[in-house]
């Protein structure tokens, strides 16, 4: 999962390719439909087609056939004249700013704060410490919370989060998966891609500066973090494991779950189901001190995530969590094993049309919800019943069965229950009784509404 570090890569990423380029539009895109089955397509091509797959392997040319045989996309005008761009980051979103100039002279505050670097004046080079950044010459102040250009020369704002799939192309063209475009001068287009579907104006990217609810950036604005999270040490969220606070953006923008397994054993090695309220403090400067050591060296040098010799859980959310020694008094959720109508399926061979999967999956019984990323192979059903759910798990288990050309792996979607408030209270924190279904991974990326006050993505990797 793209975390801190990751996004203000993302950052530097469009400001090489914008700085000292003029654009003449912006232009947004709805995400292009599935690829259209062979049934769809007229005779010649379905038999051209279909030879090709038998000569090139599974699917490979097929769906690069179909997909130059769709139209190009077209998308709305966000904005349009001639004008610059100025990306920043903070936390986990990327806001790219539209300016009036194509050389903007402002540095990345985020290399700034994690260097030590004083920030510079324009004009003027390298400013002061008093009790604020002041150049001494013009006597501009510095604002930590403002690290891209002063609003009477912003035109625009939009904020993205790229989430697992979200990422910036310099292209020659819009494609398919393009989400928003800045078109340059010279002909090439910045592109926002992400292959997944917007479900309002606020998931994915918005027009927009920096989402309000999410706490001030670790690194940079340092004081207000920590304000922050003091403060509100008393509120309902601070009842939970300290791992799973982590993962709450309200509380610890831009950490995600190989920086909350780091954070944790950089701090002291404190157990990842120690009561939130008591342990909050004692985490915050080793938050601050691997998130800046991210974004200096790059590429953080792992101690536990995902080591052979780390200790593993699950948390609430159906995360991993990866630790060194105690685990902590609160109980994390337990996971329920009897079958039941939702099932999940993975290893599927790329190139499988959606169609395909859907129709192999009503054989065994009527499907209230369907969904598959065709992309990573994976997806997941729900049966109207149980005995339906077992009837597709049963098939697709014969060992003289190979589904799409491939043995699929199909099981029953894992269910999590978190502890009773009762378990929670006597352990020293409070909560709810909930079962239901977590899948792996998830986060609340996809959406610009706090943990917890949206509908969670259907992505189980996002």
């Amino acid at each position: 999962m793209p975390e801190y570090a990751e996004l203000h890569s993302s950052a530097h990423q469009v400001r090489g390719w914008s700085q000292g380029q003029w654009f003449t539009r912006i232009e947004a895109f709805d995400v292009a439909p599935p690829e259209p089955p062979l049934a769809d397509l007229d005779e010649a091509t379905r038999l051209k087609l279909t030879a090709e797959i038998g000569a090139s392997g599974p699917g490979q040319r097929l769906l690069k056939a179909i997909s130059a045989k769709r139209p190009p996309p077209t998308g709305r005008v966000v904005h349009s004249g001639r004008f610059g761009l100025w990306p920043c980051h903070r936390g986990k979103e990327v806001c790219v700013i539209v300016v009036d100039a194509a050389d903007t002279p402002w540095g990345c505050a985020t290399c700034k704060a994690a260097r030590g670097e004083p920030p510079a004046c324009p004009d003027h080079g390298a400013m002061r410490l008093t009790s604020v950044w002041r150049c001494q010459r013009c006597r501009l102040v510095y604002v930590p919370e403002a690290d891209h250009p002063q609003p009477e020369i912003k035109l625009m704002e939009l904020t993205f989060r790229r989430g697992m799939s979200g990422k910036f192309r310099l292209t020659n063209a819009a494609d398919s998966a393009t989400q928003v475009a800045f078109f340059r001068e010279d002909g090439k287009v910045i592109a926002f891609c992400d292959r997944r579907r917007r479900v309002g104006d606020r998931a994915i990217w918005h027009v927009g500066g920096f989402s309000e609810w999410r706490s001030p950036d670790p690194v940079r604005e340092r004081d207000a973090w920590r304000s922050n999270v003091l403060s509100r040490l008393d509120e309902p969220a601070f009842d939970h494991p300290v791992a799973e606070v982590l993962l709450d953006q309200a509380f610890f923008n831009g950490v995600g779950n190989y920086l909350r397994a780091e954070i944790l054993d950089r701090a002291g090695r404190v157990p990842p189901f120690a009561l939130a309220r008591t342990a909050a403090p004692r985490i915050l400067d080793a938050v601050v001190d691997t998130l800046r050591r991210s974004v200096v060296q790059k590429r953080l040098q792992l101690r536990v995530f995902r080591m052979r010799f780390a200790s593993r859980a699950l948390d609430a959310h159906g995360r991993t969590v990866w630790y060194r020694g105690d685990r902590g008094e609160l109980p994390g959720p337990k996971i329920l094993d009897a079958p039941w109508s939702r099932v999940a399926f993975a290893r599927v061979p790329r190139g499988t049309e959606k169609s395909d999967v859907e129709a192999w999956f009503q054989q065994h019984g009527d499907l209230l919800t369907f969904w598959f990323n065709a992309q990573k192979g994976y997806g997941a059903v729900r049966y109207a019943s149980l005995d339906q759910a077992q009837r597709a798990v049963a098939a697709a288990a014969a060992k003289d069965v190979l589904l799409f050309g491939g043995r699929v792996q199909v099981t029953f979607k894992r269910r999590l229950r978190k502890p009773s408030a009762a378990v929670l209270a006597a352990a020293g924190g409070g909560g709810e009784e909930e079962e239901e279904e977590r899948p792996p991974s998830s986060t609340d990326e996809d959406s610009d509404t706090p943990r917890g006050h949206h509908k969670r993505s259907r992505d189980p990797y996002y």
